[in-house]
């Protein structure tokens, strides 16, 4: 395991995998009742099997002409940069709004929030809100259900995070003061025995690892709710 919580995985074959396990995790998330924020998860599931497919057609591709297959590799790379960093997005919102219903909660100031809402009328996505901290602030069990699913994908989006520092802000994660330069932000290879593109990481400790999308995907689909 990286230094960074991104363990290594198994790539089973592309026959094996349940895709539809990756939007039914997002579905039983709590918050996730949220229409809008269900729609950017949504995304991420839809784009996964067509990813996925397109990564194993450049490994094909690979290992038929022998040489990197330029213009393919480099579509695989960008979609799979789009991918993480929408998958980033998606899990940084949600835990945001966890933090805030929470935060609230303690501070007794559920309230206010929701008095805030309701009175953005006509604004679905206020209305939404508005509903689920109220439930938090009536239901025990749920406020402690988000703190187990944030926890539950805690590793998720570590090394989600740590991936895209590296790809959107060519830097190590923690290294606000540009102390250590990553020497090749964006560069990737294919893998060998998926075809994803392996990312180079710099890590805390200043070594190089590879990480790349399949690994986030599978880790989403092993994650028991």
């Amino acid at each position: 395991m990286t230094d960074f919580n991104c363990p290594y995985v198994d790539y089973p074959v592309i026959e094996e995998i349940d895709f539809d396990r990756t939007y039914e995790l997002f579905q039983r998330l709590a918050l996730f009742d949220d229409i809008f924020l269900l729609m950017q998860a949504q995304d991420i599931a839809v784009l996964d099997p067509f990813l996925t497919q397109q990564e194993y057609a450049l490994l094909e591709e690979l290992l038929d002409i022998e040489r990197t297959p330029t213009e393919s590799a480099m579509f695989v790379s960008a979609l799979s940069r789009m991918w993480i960093f929408s998958l980033y997005e998606v899990l940084r919102t949600w835990r945001q709004r966890i933090r805030i219903l929470l935060d609230s909660k303690s501070k007794g100031t559920l309230q206010r929030f929701i008095d805030r809402a309701e009175k953005d009328s006509g604004n679905t996505a206020a209305y939404i809100q508005a509903e689920q901290a109220g439930r938090v602030r009536e239901d025990v069990e749920f406020a402690n259900l988000l703190e187990e699913h944030k926890a539950a994908l805690e590793q998720v989006y570590r090394c989600t995070e740590t991936l895209r520092i590296c790809l959107a802000k060519q830097e190590k994660k923690g290294d606000r003061e540009m102390k250590s330069i990553p020497r090749r932000s964006g560069y990737g290879r294919i893998n060998p025995h998926c075809g994803a593109i392996d990312f180079e990481v710099l890590e805390r400790d200043g070594s190089i690892d590879y990480v790349n999308r399949r690994v986030l995907a599978e880790m989403l689909r092993a994650v028991r709710l």
